[in-house]
């Protein structure tokens, strides 16, 4: 088992935001016009410079005092400003001592704020499960299995509030939906990132309180897997983390965060097995802003099936593992490349790989109109193709 003192995961970071609206004295120098000699004035009228000069003083501390002035009346609201911007929170935060007797406590308590409990009512009945507000006007991560097919949702806050929300978005494909509050003003959780997870580590989920006065759902563990793909009623969720924390009832569509409360995956409750499941949030997050930027998510195609070798197959085809191509879809990106059926797919940009779902993972991990490398060994022979990735096709 990985220690519980590794290093926190390195977060997304947002730009930094440098604009400010005063300005120090000091600094008014590049603002001010030049300062140049007063003329000089003809014989007689030596008292005229002497007066230009004594101006500039009063000039310079009025215009210092008008610009503080308005410094003030900006950070006081007096002066109109443009509109708050809309901010995810991807800062560092301290790291908390789950060995301590109530370090996991203090941890929910820092996030319980940033999670929602969710209710949605269907025709079949309601559904229970929780969300993570994401950014500050009231966009919140929840699993679509919670809101699919849902004729009203109704949001819980930490602080006793409910708010109704609708859907803005959703992706059967990944189990991700995107709700909205309107007129929100919220904290948004902090979002970290699942690559630096490693098996062994810490795992700790968080679910919404089931009450108004209630504290949240917590539950510890670790990381079981990572890059695992589940088969849920027929379809295949990739990339998945594993856990063998529990995800309760109604924590399912909640956070799986690490050590320092960062939200490090959507936890759900949609595949069974003896493990939870949870999304991680780097795919999470790229989800929601193709969500709410295009309103659905296109992923990358490769266009083919295939099979899984067995060791004695592998050896056979002269490989030490792949996936054996069983069909290529006409004018697809792997049939203009060159792959052909029988051809033995053994590694992507280099990484091996052993079964298909692996390389449709990898492929995954890609966007449209990205170029990826294939190591196919054919007759034997060992070769690389180039191959094009494009968006899957209406109905593909």
């Amino acid at each position: 088992m990985e220690p519980d003192d590794e290093d926190a995961p390195e977060p997304y970071r947002s730009p930094d935001d440098r604009e400010r609206i005063w300005l120090h004295p000091s600094e008014l120098g590049s603002l001010l016009p030049p300062v140049t000699d007063a003329p000089r004035n003809p014989a007689g009228h030596r008292h005229g410079g002497g007066r230009g000069r004594g101006l500039i003083i009063p000039v310079l501390s009025g215009m210092i005092g008008a610009a503080l002035s308005l410094g003030i009346l900006a950070l006081g609201g007096a002066l109109n400003q443009p509109s708050a911007r809309v901010v995810e929170r991807v800062t560092n935060l301290p790291v908390y001592d789950l060995a301590a007797p109530e370090g996991i406590s203090h941890l929910a308590a820092a996030v319980a704020p940033t999670i929602v409990g969710l209710r949605a009512t269907t025709p079949s009945g309601e559904r229970f499960g929780s969300g993570v507000i994401f950014r500050s006007d009231g966009h919140v991560l929840t699993n679509f299995h919670l809101v699919d097919g849902a004729t009203s949702i109704e949001l819980s806050c930490s602080d006793g509030t409910s708010h109704p929300a609708r859907q803005t978005g959703a992706d059967p494909e990944s189990d991700l939906a995107v709700l909205a509050m309107d007129d929100a003003n919220m904290e948004p959780a902090v979002l970290g990132s699942a690559r630096p997870l490693k098996v062994g580590q810490t795992a700790i989920v968080v679910g919404a309180p089931t009450g108004t006065q209630g504290s949240p759902s917590v539950s510890a563990g670790v990381i079981a897997g990572i890059g695992e793909v589940v088969e849920v009623a027929g379809r295949s969720l990739y990339d998945m983390i594993s856990t063998d924390a529990l995800i309760g009832h109604r924590a399912s569509g909640g956070p799986l965060v690490d050590r320092s409360g960062a939200v490090v995956g959507i936890t759900t409750r949609v595949a069974g097995g003896d493990h939870g499941h949870v999304i991680p949030i780097d795919h999470a997050r790229r989800v929601a802003e193709k969500l709410l930027a295009d309103g659905r998510v296109t992923y990358p195609w490769l266009g083919v099936s295939g099979t899984d070798l067995d060791p004695w197959t592998a050896k056979e085809y002269g490989v030490g593992a792949g996936t054996l191509i069983r069909r290529v879809s006409p004018k697809s990106p792997a049939e203009k490349s060159g792959l052909r059926v029988q051809d033995v797919v053994t590694a992507i940009e280099n990484r091996p790989i052993a079964t298909l779902n692996e390389l449709m993972m990898l492929v995954r991990r890609h966007e449209p109109g990205d170029r990826v490398e294939l190591t196919v060994v054919r007759s034997g022979v060992k070769q690389t193709l180039k191959v094009r990735l494009v968006g899957t096709p209406d109905g593909g």
